[in-house]
Formats: structure tokens, sequence, C-alpha cells
């Protein structure tokens, strides 16, 4: 072996023991001086230092970005391009890389490891009964009367699952994780968004606030399904099987109203009327004559004061209220009504 050789392996030894030692809390003034005068000797001394410390900053990023970036930056230091003298620097190099693993399993790998896994929290509510969570990301989760969900969380996205009843969303911005909810067979991605999404037996109601989502349904039979893009004040409902259905606008402020308590009726079927009631009040609501559920109903009342309900529903409609046993029986009446 040639003395340039051999003095070109001691240098890149020397770089990594000057480079590691700098870097020990102990190291004094006087380390500080001896390694300048070292560094000056030789301008091989320089070039081992710094490509020593340049594959050191790149272990430094591992440690904070993303696993993409970390095998990208593993890949360039242990691929450094050689030359006729370099096969020394490749070995140190290697070297430093081993003695930075520990640094990698502590940070690197842990940040890689927590991208992967997984939580998973689900939140409930009974009948009547509201809630509001702030979830891990920022994102206001709004559950109204007779929900459930299940919020799953991990470094790479963000989902929730609504298996029954209707929730609000306030989404917290954050592009590298995509958040989307899951209804039925749809798949709801927000854009920026304020958003509400009713899970019926057969159907969900999809509402926007501000921003925009996307909803993808399954295909029907051998036809892809287009995405459908939601934006402020638009409703759609879509299907178990696959049915999308534009509904008329509504002002954004009254997207998810039950939030502030309100029921709101817009000549809708008295059926209808009495299936939304129904989710809010503890008893039944039965029709005397089925044909009472074709009436249409129009106002807006208070879920949580349903007696005010009960007590306005003769003035507007002609029916009539009976209480009986903890259930409420609607009949035709034969009194005047006011008219509407």
């Amino acid at each position: 072996m040639s003395e340039s050789v051999n003095r070109f392996e001691t240098a890149a030894d020397a770089a990594l023991r000057w480079f590691l030692r700098l870097r020990e809390p102990g190291a004094s003034g006087e380390d500080g001086r001896a390694f300048e005068r070292w560094l000056a000797g030789d301008p091989a001394h320089q070039t081992e230092f710094l490509a020593v410390q340049a594959t050191w900053e790149q272990l430094d990023a591992v440690a904070a970005q993303p696993s993409r970036t970390l095998q990208h930056c593993l890949r360039h230091a242990l691929n450094i391009q050689a030359t006729p003298q370099a096969t020394r620097r490749r070995e140190v190099l290697r070297l430093v890389m081993a003695v930075a693993a520990t640094i990698l399993l502590v940070s690197g790998t842990a940040w890689w490891w927590s991208s992967l896994a997984v939580t998973e929290n689900t939140y409930q509510t009974a009948k009547g009964g509201q809630q509001t969570v702030t979830l891990s990301d920022g994102t206001i989760l709004d559950l109204n009367t007779e929900s459930r969900v299940t919020v799953r969380m991990s470094g790479n996205d963000r989902q929730v699952i609504l298996h029954r009843g209707e929730a609000y969303f306030t989404v917290a911005n954050d592009p590298a994780r995509p958040f989307e909810v899951v209804a039925l067979d749809g798949h709801i991605r927000d854009i920026g968004t304020q958003f509400s999404v009713y899970r019926q037996a057969e159907r969900v109601l999809v509402a926007v606030e501000s921003g925009a989502v996307d909803v993808s349904l399954p295909p029907i039979g051998n036809e892809s399904s287009q995405p459908h893009v939601l934006n402020p004040g638009e409703r759609a409902t879509y299907t178990t099987s696959g049915e999308w259905t534009r509904l008329d606008r509504v002002d954004p402020r009254r997207v998810a109203a039950w939030r502030q308590g309100t029921l709101r009726f817009d000549r809708i079927p008295l059926s209808d009327a009495i299936r939304e009631v129904e989710r809010y009040w503890s008893g039944r609501i039965l029709l005397a004559d089925p044909a009472l559920g074709a009436i249409s109903v129009s106002g807006v009342f208070n879920h949580r004061k349903l007696d005010e309900f009960f007590t306005a529903l003769p003035t507007i409609i002609p029916v009539h209220v009976t209480h009986r046993d903890g259930d409420i029986v609607l009949s035709a009446s034969r009194s005047s009504v006011r008219p509407q």
C-alpha cells in the first residue's frame, strides 16, 4: 500500500475521530485549537472532515423528516461515488452510519414507526344527547343524537367511520394527512372544510357549510363511479346501491342547525318530520291514520323543548295531539287550521 493511500486512510480515520470528539459535551477550547492545527496540516484533512460532516447532517435530517426522506438520505450516504483514493472514505462513512444507528433507533426509526402506528377511538351518544370532541389533530367533531363513530389516526392519514347517526366536522388543516369520512360504502374526503354527514338506514346525506368535499362511491355494475364535489350550501344523498341525488341548496349557516338546538322543516311530509323528532323524543309518535303522514310541515323548532313542538303542531296542520302512556298520538282534526 502506497504512502499516499495510507496518509489518506489516516486522514479519514482522524476526521471521524475529530468530528465525534468535538461533539462531546466535554470538548474544550484546547480541543478546538488542536483540531484547527490538524485541519490546516493537510488539504486532505479538510476534505475528509467535510465528508463526515455532510453525512452526519443528512442523519440529522433523517431524524426529523418522513420515511421517504429517510430512504433518500440513507441511499445517498451509502452510495457516495468513489475515486481511486476514496475506498477508505466509504468505509469511514459506513462507520459513521453505524455510529448513528443508535440515534436513528431513538429518533428516525421511532418517527417511522409512529407514522405507521394507528390510534383508534370510538365516540357515541345516547338518544337526545350530543357531544363535542376535539381530535388529536385539532379537528372538532360534533356528534348528534344516537350517533357512533370510530376515529382512526396515523402519521399518514385520518379517517372517521360513521356507524350510525350524524356528525359535523370542522377539519384541521393538514395537507400531509388526508381526512375522510366513511359512511355506508361512500368515502367523503375533506378539501378544507366544515361539513355534516347523516347516515340513515338506506342512504347518507352530506351537506357542506364551507370549503368542499369530494365524495367517492363504489362502482355500479361494470360502470365506474365518478367522484362528486360539493361546495358551500350544497347537499346530496347517496344510497347503498350507489345512487347519487343532489338536493336543493340551503343557506350554509343552516347546515347542521341541530348544533344550535334547531329542527328546521321546509315543506316536508309529516312522516319525515316525525322521524326527525323521534331521534330526540324518548317515546313513540304514532299516526292514527297513515294518510296523515303526507301532510306538508314547515317551521323551526327547538329539539331541546319538544313539548313546544307538539303544542304548536295543531296550529299549523290539521291534527289533534293526544298524550297516551308516554307516547304521542296524532289524529285528524276537524277544527279549522290557521293558514300557513
